[in-house]
């Protein structure tokens, strides 16, 4: 029980609200409720002390059979593009091969999934020493989370790791001078979004020798989420985006609760369980029902 009130708390203390910080909670949970379960089935059986080892049972039920239920589904289907960690990379990954196959790619994001496994599939490289530009996220952690409108600070201000993500990028930048960037684009400026309401983009060019070799790459339109930009010096060579294809989630927050697919079957066998295992629970003391409890409480004092 401390076990699992510490992991709850940590995970709290992040204010970030991803499920995974939970798992550690949830996980020992789970072997808290079976444990009680157990430890009940030998006491008397009240319809209090019925009812939570049902629960206890019908979530265990659930969630194994959901869990066992989608690492079946992904090993049936493992190169699906929904498992892929982002759903950009499917239409990403062609443009790459066909463009860049052999040379250096940047991509102007906070999150590591939006470079990793696609430089490896695309046969690209990574030209910045950094894997991703989340030490900036990082640094403005609490203007992420307010209402007001999101500003950098000014470069007197700036903090040590953001300086440092900047000039070191600029360096990388300069120095590779790669022949395609994409960036993740800025979400609208809200709370629920996170991250994703900073433009990254804007950042990188506070640096004046980022701006000025940026300046001269052209804007070629969008591929999935992400903005491709090309170096001006390779105007000529031919180059066609891919035909737009659906965003999975469009509209809602990336923090945001969305319904999952198989929310409804879920319901249904926990539903279900719940009512079997309450049942037989019940069929092992015809006469308790409740109240027994109280009856019993009456008996002893009578």
């Amino acid at each position: 029980m401390v076990a699992v009130g510490a992991c709850f708390v940590a995970a709290a203390m992040q204010q970030k609200g991803w499920r995974y910080h939970f798992l550690p909670a949830l996980a020992l949970a789970w072997v808290l409720l079976a444990m009680l379960g157990t430890l009940l089935r030998g006491g008397r059986p009240v319809w209090t002390a019925r009812l939570f080892i049902a629960i206890a049972g019908a979530g265990a039920l659930t969630t194994g059979l959901t869990a066992l239920a989608g690492c079946l589904a992904q090993a049936a289907r493992p190169l699906d593009p929904k498992y892929d960690a982002d759903p950009s990379i499917g239409q990403l990954i062609p443009l790459l091969r066909e463009h860049a196959s052999g040379s250096d790619v940047m991509v102007v994001s906070p999150n590591m999934a939006s470079g990793f496994p696609l430089m490896t599939y695309a046969g690209t490289r990574w030209p910045l020493r950094f894997s991703n530009l989340w030490p900036v996220v990082a640094a403005y952690d609490g203007a992420l989370q307010a209402h007001e409108a999101f500003r950098y600070r000014p470069e007197a201000s700036m903090v040590p790791e953001e300086r440092r993500v900047l000039e070191t990028v600029a360096e990388d930048f300069v120095r590779s001078r790669p022949p395609l960037v994409l960036v993740l684009r800025t979400a609208p400026d809200q709370p629920k979004w996170g991250m994703r309401r900073m433009d990254l983009l804007a950042f990188l060019r506070r640096d004046p020798r980022f701006d000025a070799l940026f300046a001269g790459y052209d804007s070629l339109g969008m591929v999935a989420q992400y903005v491709v930009y090309r170096d001006g010096a390779l105007a000529s060579a031919p180059f066609e985006l891919p035909a737009p294809l659906p965003e999975p989630g469009a509209g809602r927050g990336p923090n945001e609760i969305g319904l999952e697919p198989g929310a409804a079957a879920m319901a249904a066998i926990f539903v279900l369980s719940l009512f079997t295992f309450y049942r037989r629970q019940a069929g092992r003391d015809p006469a308790a029902e409740p109240g027994d409890s109280l009856r019993a409480g009456n008996a002893a004092n009578a």
